[in-house]
């Protein structure tokens, strides 16, 4: 069967992590590689991806049997997505798999130094690499430029009219070429995307396409563009006056996938890693495979139909490629809980054709065709447009909300015909990668499923909400517990202590750098306005100079501009946007130019203050709007979620005050900060006990836990939900601390900003 002639050629050997786990599975939705050590000597010490590309190689080496080893686990995962649209492979090799301990000793890494990381370049020089985790992307990035810049002549040269080279270039027939077309000037974010994907691109393909760039409008002029930026591409034997522009999506992915076809095949490594399960999309070459991986799997299947006969090998992995490139842009978009009922598959619709035509109505046809296939409903709809990467991811979200047109197929199911099989293909059983199906993708973190929630919550038990399902479950790496009290707290930090829990936490942090030996006054009052916050405004204190001098160092934090009284007090402030991906609580923190540290009422008060002047979206829920009801309309309609998953809304908290209030209080107001990621947050009125009532609620103050979840049968994009009622059990006090703490341990869920290494949740974005 092609598909197995297609990996038998391009993975000769799976080389999977040992009798070890190892720290970063297949299954779950991420990009780091374990590998192992003949992985390690035929990709890493060559300098070259799966496909046989150059790139750059992170390597991290650690333990799984050492507790130090897991810190690194959601920062490097963090770094492989960064790096993902680059020439550059994030992955890591285990000392618990005896078989890797070479690797460890060839290489001078020392056991008690785990886990240590080391960049290889192409060209085989070797960099430890010490600083940040978090940070490595950016560094590899930097790594990435300087190298084109530095071989720019050969890599990447800049054309313009009357030089040598640019004649020279014009003449070359012997290789394919690439001309990437800029804006004469500016600096946009989206010239820069285009440049820095086309330089990580010329080292990718380096010795196999010919690259260049051009400024000058006469260049752009002779090869007919229009906007820009633009890629122009000459096949291999072609006149410069033959270039064709590349219409696809001007991203690093994509326009590798589509040059592949073109390029000289580089030779594959000997050896490479377990591929990820998100990437793996089966053939359909018999009933018993149809069965396995779509009609029996609920959900809709999304089928490739690919015309094998009239196709190259290369153009086959090529649109294949691009449906694994469509498959990560739809999990981004939907989440887990919807990825894991949508299943795609790819069959040959040459071979499979007479099946097509009396299962679908479909014709022969010469060209690639997707269809979307609902078998329970017993109706399909088919994609209409050219094979465009986001616009399929569009097509397929809208087709998982039942918002596609579709019509009914010309035969029952029960009188569907079996699809023939393809060879021995009749149970799919040689198709399946390391005993993992395609659906089976979990969030990058998450340890086991408990065996049942906590007792209040009314439905199966074992299931986490479908509003909570895509939310990692992530470790507690470093961060304090929260006290067991209602009072707040004054953290000790230290240069080890500092990160984690300042930069990775959602909250304010109100944070002390004593250079000089405070008065027992200013230290009385600090603690005292601390406790009082009661853990909405978070307030730490570093005691040590030297712990000061080192974190301020490491964070590029300057005391010019700090207040001349001499108490060095910084607010690292609140991330209450979890998608933006140009929060960083660093750069947006500011030294407090006006305390008097010898009165916690002025401390209290610019504490408070901070929570009074940020923006919240704190939903008002009376029966004048809706009530419940209409509250979880609101969120369900399209300006409140876009592209989200309209028939599983987020949970929902509401509370219910002592007396009505004009204005939200605190507490809501830091939850909101802590958890607004995840669930909405409401206030009600003491006066509406109907609306109480009718969530069985008998005591004020009092909070509500709504968990939405899908109607058993209902059909996709029906909007119909059934929901779970949790009341905040009257036995833990109705404070922030305890509330935290609960909704922590019943969720299992840690809260981490976006400037926070790999902490934060996957952002709402897609890589088409």
């Amino acid at each position: 069967k092609l598909s197995l002639l297609m990996m038998a050629a391009l993975v000769p050997h799976l080389a999977l992590a040992g009798k070890s786990r190892g720290f970063f599975p297949a299954s779950e939705n991420q990009n780091v590689k374990e590998i192992d050590a003949a992985a390690f000597d035929a990709m890493v010490s060559e300098g070259v991806d799966e496909k046989g590309g150059n790139v750059f190689h992170v390597v991290c080496f650690y333990s799984s049997k050492g507790g130090r080893s897991s810190k690194v686990i959601n920062p490097l995962i963090l770094a492989a997505r960064q790096l993902r649209e680059t020439s550059a492979v994030v992955s890591a090799i285990d000392l618990a798999n005896e078989a890797n301990q070479r690797v460890f000793e060839e290489e001078d890494v020392d056991p008690n130094s785990l886990p240590m990381m080391k960049i290889y370049s192409p060209e085989g020089e070797v960099e430890e690499y010490y600083g940040r985790v978090g940070g490595v992307g950016k560094h590899v990035l930097e790594k990435i430029n300087k190298f084109v810049s530095d071989n720019l002549a050969s890599l990447m040269p800049l054309l313009a009219p009357k030089q040598k080279i640019y004649k020279t270039f014009k003449k070359d027939k012997s290789k394919p070429r690439l001309v990437m077309l800029l804006e004469p000037k500016g600096k946009g974010k989206k010239r820069k995307a285009v440049y820095d994907a086309v330089q990580s691109l010329s080292l990718y393909f380096e010795g196999r396409v010919n690259f260049a760039y051009s400024k000058h409008r006469k260049v752009a002029k002779a090869l007919g563009a229009g906007d820009l930026p633009a890629v122009f591409f000459i096949p291999e034997g072609k006149k410069f006056s033959d270039a064709y522009q590349y219409a696809g999506t001007l991203a690093y992915r994509p326009l590798r996938n589509w040059l592949s076809q073109f390029a000289e095949e580089a030779k594959p490594p000997a050896v490479v890693p377990q591929g990820s399960s998100i990437d793996y999309i089966p053939e359909l070459a018999s009933q018993g495979c149809m069965e396995k991986f779509c009609s029996q799997r609920g959900g809709i299947c999304v089928l490739s139909l690919l015309p094998v006969q009239s196709l190259s090998s290369r153009e086959v992995e090529y649109y294949l490629e691009s449906m694994r490139i469509v498959r990560r842009g739809v999990f981004d978009k939907l989440g887990l809980a919807t990825f894991s009922n949508i299943h795609f598959g790819w069959m040959d619709s040459g071979e499979k054709g007479q099946w097509l035509e009396d299962a679908f109505g479909l014709p022969m046809a010469e060209y690639v065709r997707t269809v979307v296939w609902y078998p329970k409903k017993n109706k399909f709809g088919q994609y209409v447009g050219s094979f465009n990467a986001p616009e399929l991811s569009k097509w397929i979200s809208m087709a998982s909300r039942g918002k596609a047109t579709v019509e009914p197929l010309p035969v029952e199911l029960d009188a569907l015909p079996d699809l023939p099989s393809s060879g021995d293909a009749e149970t799919c059983e040689d198709l399946k990668p390391g005993d993992i199906l395609p659906d089976e993708v979990v969030v990058a973190g998450k340890p086991k499923k408990r065996k049942g929630m906590k007792e209040g919550i009314k439905g199966d038990a074992g299931e986490r909400p479908d509003s909570i399902k895509g939310q990692p479950r992530l470790p507690n790496i470093g961060r304090f517990p929260r006290p067991n009290s209602k009072a707040g707290k004054n953290f000790a930090l230290d240069a080890e202590t500092f990160e984690p829990n300042v930069i990775g936490s959602p909250a304010y942090w109100l944070v002390w750098f004593q250079t000089d030996e405070p008065t027992t006054e200013e230290e009385e009052c600090w603690t005292k306005a601390a406790r009082n916050l009661k853990g909405m405004i978070q307030f730490g204190t570093v005691a040590d100079p030297e712990a000061t001098e080192k974190i301020l160092k490491q964070y590029d934090i300057s005391t010019e501009q700090a207040a001349d009284s001499g108490a060095l007090v910084r607010i690292f402030p609140a991330v209450k946007n979890w998608y933006e991906e140009d929060s960083d609580k660093v750069v947006q923190s500011e030294w407090v130019e006006e305390i008097n540290m010898d009165d916690e009422n002025d401390i209290m008060d610019y504490a408070f203050g901070l929570l009074k002047s940020t923006n919240f979206k704190i939903s008002r829920v009376e029966n004048a709007n809706g009530g419940i009801q209409g509250w979880f309309q609101r969120s369900m309609a399209p300006e409140a979620g876009g592209e989200g998953i309209p028939e599983v809304p987020k949970s929902k908290i509401l509370f219910f005050p002592s007396k009505d209030l004009k204005e939200p209080p605190y507490l809501l107001r830091a939850l909101e900060i802590e958890y607004g990621h995840i669930f909405d947050i409401g206030l009600a009125k003491r006066s509406e006990e109907e609306l109480a009532a009718s969530l069985q609620v008998s005591r004020w103050p009092s909070l509500v836990i709504m968990l939405p979840r899908p109607k058993p049968g209902a059909d996709p994009g029906s909007q119909e939900i059934d929901i779970s009622i949790m009341q905040y059990p009257a036995n833990k006090k109705l404070v922030f601390n305890s509330i935290v703490r609960f909704l922590d341990s019943t969720f299992q869920m840690h809260t981490k900003p976006p400037g926070f290494d790999g902490a934060k949740p996957p952002p709402k974005r897609d890589e088409l």
